[in-house]
């Protein structure tokens, strides 16, 4: 028969009473229980899924986006993003560091490296817009994406023309080495350099004021020789991160949407034009007007006959050229009010004639000589100068400036109608922007370089006669040396200023032109 399933329970008398369930009855009560169990489960796993629905609503925007579409989905690649974040990674390791250093610095040091930090800001946007765009075909559209990055690196340079201040060497380093953040416009289709080389000249070209800034700050300044050293490491750094994301060139995104509509995206509507004036655009103003106006007015007043000198003004005897006493033909001085309450000069007139003489040591390596006007007494004694310092003279007119000590350098910068006496330079001597200027070397100088120089004589010693001499843009420069005696007076000689360029062999052969009077 069938098989049976046999069961204990304990009864209420502590005795076993032994239960018998047939097998077919056992399998259906089991099932029943499962499903019971599952039935649960899943009304347990429905709730939870609920619940978790709602808390995601809850963390998030009210809204959510819609699917984003495959050219979106694309603008945002793995690479770019990653060049993103590690150019966010670079500007907050190495550029704000640099900026603190500079403001314990101060001063112009301060100012540029501030301008310095905006322009790797606006890079910043530029590398996001190539990470989501693709590159634009259109010239115009693609200069204006560097546009506000031209105008912060343009903001760098600015502070390093015009005069020269005690801080000019540290401008010239980040003018030059900012040239190097336009790496993001380098095209090789166009001859121009990679990326990675591109960065490396520019600090290059920015290396040699670096070094200026060292050797004269050593042992004087300490914040300005470590602001050096990390403003070499930032820009290694940058030459770093484009050679290993933008190792052959800007990476655009090539499947990511058009310039113009991410900026449209993200800009503002313009706001609507103003509202038309009442009233009929081609109606004239006033109605007076309308019936005098035209050539048929002209014709009218002609048509008056005598009437029409009537409103004019009657000549008198006293008026007359003849009748008046004074014959001269000179216009007499005005004396009316608006002649006497003329404004004052401002701008850079007024900025011009404020300006102070100024004869001072400053930092204790370089003599600023600057503002002088018709100063003949100007004297540096050798025991105020040494081989360390260097003298720098600027915008001095009618002057006579004097150095009897040994010096480093001498620059003339700016100067009109001033004569410069030295006895003995170590470096060099340079002129330049400057107007009929003499310079005297009593001792020795080893280099003269003059530059963009109209009129210039340069006096030299017996032992300053194998001075090497370099001209650029200059006229009327004439070099004076002993005579082959004592008694005999010194010889002039002008240095050419025309040149003759002929082919020969393979090059170019430069001559100096030789004007003859036979």
């Amino acid at each position: 028969t069938s098989q049976s399933i046999i069961t204990a329970r304990r009864s209420t008398t502590c005795g076993l009473h032994l239960i018998a369930f047939p097998t077919n009855a056992w399998v259906s009560m089991a099932q029943a229980m499962l499903e019971s169990v599952v039935s649960r489960l899943e009304s347990v796993t429905l709730r939870l899924e609920r619940l978790e629905a709602g808390g995601a609503r809850t963390s998030t925007a009210p809204a959510a986006p819609p699917a984003p579409s495959p050219v979106t989905s694309n603008a945002s690649s793995s690479s770019t993003s990653a060049s993103v974040l590690a150019f966010e990674s670079l500007v907050a390791s190495h550029m704000t560091p640099l900026a603190a250093k500079a403001g314990e610095i101060g001063g112009e040091v301060k100012e540029v490296t501030l301008l310095l930090e905006a322009a790797f800001k606006q890079e910043r946007g530029v590398l996001d817009v190539m990470s989501k765009c693709k590159k634009p075909v259109d010239q115009s559209a693609l200069q204006d994406v560097f546009k506000s990055l031209a105008e912060a690196v343009g903001a760098v340079g600015a502070m390093a023309e015009g005069k020269r201040t005690s801080a000019f060497n540290n401008l010239k380093v980040v003018a030059e080495a900012s040239q190097a953040l336009f790496w993001v416009a380098s095209d090789a289709a166009l001859g121009m350099s990679l990326p990675a080389p591109m960065v490396d000249e520019s600090w290059q070209s920015a290396e040699f004021y670096a070094n200026k800034v060292l050797r004269e700050m050593k042992g004087v300044d300490d914040k300005q020789v470590e602001w050096v050293k990390m403003l070499k490491a930032l820009f290694m750094e940058l030459k770093a991160f484009v050679k290993q994301h933008h190792t052959t060139g800007p990476a655009w995104n090539a499947a990511g949407k058009d310039v113009g509509g991410l900026g449209n995206a993200s800009a503002a509507p313009p706001p609507p034009p103003p509202p038309p004036p009442a009233g009929s655009l081609l109606q004239p103003k006033g109605s007076a007007s309308v019936s005098g106006s035209g050539m048929s007015a002209v014709f009218k007043e002609l048509n008056q006959g005598e009437g029409v000198t009537s409103s004019l003004k009657k000549v008198t005897d006293d008026m007359k050229s003849k009748n008046r006493a004074d014959r001269s033909g000179a216009v007499p001085a005005t004396t009316s009010k608006a002649a006497a309450a003329a404004p004052a000069p401002s701008g850079p007139a007024a900025s011009k004639a404020v300006k102070t003489p100024k004869c001072a040591l400053e930092n204790g390596r370089k003599w600023v000589i600057e503002n002088q006007v018709e100063n003949k007494t100007i004297v540096l004694k050798a025991e105020e100068c040494n081989t360390r310092q260097t003298v720098y003279i600027y915008n001095c007119a009618k002057s006579v400036i004097q150095i009897q000590g040994k010096v480093n350098s001498i620059a003339m910068d700016k100067c009109t109608r001033t004569g410069l006496v030295f006895e003995e330079v170590v470096a060099a001597c340079e002129l330049v922007n400057s107007q009929s200027v003499e310079v005297q070397c009593s001792k020795l100088v080893p280099t003269i370089a003059v530059d963009n120089v109209e009129g210039c004589q340069i006096y030299l010693s017996e032992s300053s006669m194998h001075a090497t001499i370099t001209t650029a843009k200059s006229s009327e420069v004439n070099i004076l040396v002993p005579g082959a005696s004592k008694d005999d007076d010194m010889v002039e000689s002008p240095l050419p200023e025309q040149f003759s360029s002929t082919y020969e062999n393979g090059k170019w052969v430069t001559v100096p032109v030789l004007h003859s009077a036979g």
